[in-house]
């Protein structure tokens, strides 16, 4: 595997885009939400934007910051990666070889296409699966996987409008100036003015040092609710941030199976109250009201997972104990709706 392993495995990632059909990856992109709200990180969605706007997907491929060109990797190979684990299913977490290579020719026979198979396994890859030295493998012996050659083109820069920043950033960005400056106008004081410095004074003092509180520190960012959801939930809840499983109704009854309501699954825990919680549900289906859940992994999910733009009411009895999965980090929360 000398030539596809001679690569780093972010050159893998953007040659494995180029192997997707342009109006593949077009599509793809042109269904995702990329409005500044928030929703999506700027380093990621500026240059989706540009693309969406360019239509050049070699410009992006070859130029595109790392970050950008991870997230469309995986949205390019989520379909062919939901197949292939559910086709290898035990096998899923360390296949051999002839398992995965067998599992990637049932996709193929499927319809799933050859763009699509190889960007799974560059994501594979960049991500470090157990399986990735087969992935190498199947990119280096497979004619039909073969990755096409980079382009040498000028990179655009990408402007960030200053908008984009979110308010609670700025504020904190202000707080930490502004304790910055006085404590600089202290220590440029004529040493006359000084006080002198007293250790039995110091340790006698009831005046704390100044301290930014750990709040105005911390890049979480509050998610807005609308004036009925706050006047109903609080978004301080301990519950809040933490994927559980949740009993979640269903949109509409299913005329065959009038009796299931609702369904066990995912969800993420926008805010509480004492006796119920809101909640983001999160689905194994892409569609053009999700988004990718980047944590899905690390949260203990078995496949690329997506959280709805809806959220959903849900009763919670406080003397039960919820299946909680995994509490969303800072970036992860921060990408949400």
């Amino acid at each position: 595997m000398a030539e596809v392993a001679g690569n780093d495995v972010v050159t893998v990632l953007r040659r494995g885009i180029l192997k997707c059909p342009p109006e593949f990856v077009l599509q793809t992109v042109d269904g995702l939400n990329l409005r500044p709200n928030g929703r999506v990180s700027v380093v990621v969605g500026a240059p989706l934007r540009i693309l969406q706007q360019k239509r050049d997907v070699t410009h992006f491929a070859a130029t595109a910051p790392v970050a950008a060109v991870r997230a469309l990797s995986e949205l390019l190979g989520a379909t062919a990666l939901q197949r292939v684990i559910e086709l290898l299913g035990e096998n899923s977490d360390d296949p051999s070889f002839e398992q995965l290579a067998n599992a990637v020719d049932q996709c193929l026979a499927e319809g799933v296409t050859s763009g699509e198979i190889t960007a799974m396994l560059s994501f594979a890859i960049e991500e470090q699966f157990a399986a990735a030295p087969h992935c190498w493998r199947l990119l280096d012996e497979r004619p039909d996987l073969a990755l096409p050659e980079l382009e040498e083109v000028a990179a655009r820069p990408v402007a960030v409008a200053s908008h984009e920043v979110d308010p609670a950033i700025k504020e904190q960005r202000r707080q930490r100036r502004e304790v910055q400056r006085q404590q600089k106008k202290k220590e440029q004081r004529p040493l006359a003015q000084r006080p002198k410095k007293s250790l039995a004074k110091v340790a006698a003092s009831s005046t704390p040092p100044v301290v930014v509180p750990r709040s105005t520190l911390t890049t979480r960012r509050r998610l807005p609710l609308t004036p009925a959801e706050l006047a109903r939930f609080s978004t301080e809840h301990p519950q809040a941030g933490w994927l559980i499983l949740a009993d979640v109704p269903f949109d509409a009854t299913d005329p065959e199976i009038p009796d299931v309501t609702s369904k066990l699954r995912p969800a993420v825990v926008i805010a509480g109250a004492p006796n119920e919680l809101l909640v983001q549900p999160v689905y194994s289906k892409m569609q053009p009201t999700r988004m990718l859940l980047s944590g899905w992994r690390r949260l203990g999910l078995d496949r690329p997972s997506y959280v709805d733009g809806a959220r959903i009411a849900i009763s919670w009895n406080t003397d039960e104990s919820l299946p909680r999965l995994g509490q969303l980090n800072d970036e992860e929360w921060n990408l949400l709706a």
